[in-house]
């Protein structure tokens, strides 16, 4: 029997830091600010308890390293080397990006698409990344489509790929998408008909399908424009009436032709469970 066991989830975390979790925490002002100081630390360093303990970035940079060495390469009798390292790099630096498996045969010079999408799957096998495909009601057109990247921890990201600053949002939608794995059993990315992209589309059942956008603010109305034109045409499409953005502190429902789009703020969806 095998059981997935992944880093700390948030409200694991606030265990792990000594913060007792009070009912309706969120409504005081103070106990919200220190959640919000948890979640900014959260967000950054991940959720590794080893690391979380000692902060000592070399323990990630181990993990990283046994992961490749030891459940990839001697596992698998890995010849080309340089080729997995150059993919595990490539693909942590672009945490929450799309590819195509012949596109990373062109950046890293390789011959063989196969040995590109072997050594993927081998990472991906070892829980070090994870890909998703692109909804489609046609399986044929979801393997086809540009896979979309994630990883196991955004403290080993960081500690591999030194990205947290310039790339913030990518974090929080990376953040949002291991929640996602504890609560949904399938997880896609959608692309509307006319290339508009929506960070995530989760099924719950047969029919039962979410629409999740991850963004940093809405606070300028282009950002916002931009972030509800892409939910509410995706919605058209799928024939749904509601959908949800999380973003790092705004809070709102906006109202858009008969639509309903929510807006929560990241550490209070992932307190939902629990408060």
């Amino acid at each position: 029997m095998s059981i997935e066991l992944y880093p700390f989830s948030f409200v694991e975390f606030l265990s792990f830091k000594g913060y007792k979790l009070q009912k309706n925490a969120l409504s005081y002002t103070a106990e919200r600010a220190a959640i919000k100081k948890h979640f900014a630390e959260y967000l950054k360093h991940g959720g590794m308890p080893e690391y979380l303990k000692y902060k000592d970035p070399t323990l990630l940079k181990r993990v990283y390293e046994d992961i490749l060495y030891r459940d990839i390469v001697a596992r698998y009798d890995i010849k080309q080397v340089k080729v997995l390292r150059e993919l595990g790099l490539y693909l942590l630096s672009n945490i929450g990006g799309l590819f195509s498996y012949n596109n990373l045969k062109k950046v890293l010079g390789v011959g063989s698409m196969n040995t590109i999408k072997s050594y993927a799957d081998f990472l991906e096998n070892s829980f070090l990344i994870f890909l998703i495909n692109r909804f489609s009601y046609s399986l044929k057109q979801q393997f086809v489509a540009n896979k979309k990247i994630h990883c196991i921890d955004n403290g080993l990201a960081e500690s591999v790929a030194f990205q947290f600053s310039k790339n913030k949002g990518k974090f929080l939608e990376n953040l949002v998408f291991l929640e996602l794995k504890r609560r949904y059993p399938e997880i896609y990315y959608y692309k509307t008909a006319n290339n508009l992209e929506v960070d995530f589309l989760v099924k719950s059942g047969r029919k039962d399908i979410v629409l999740i956008h991850v963004a940093d603010n809405l606070d300028s109305e282009k950002t916002k424009q931009r972030e509800t034109g892409a939910l509410t045409r995706a919605m058209d499409e799928l024939k749904l009436k509601s959908a949800l953005i999380l973003t790092e502190d705004s809070e709102e429902e906006i109202k858009l032709n008969g639509k309903a789009i929510i807006v929560r703020p990241i550490y209070k969806w992932l307190l939902e469970r629990v408060s």
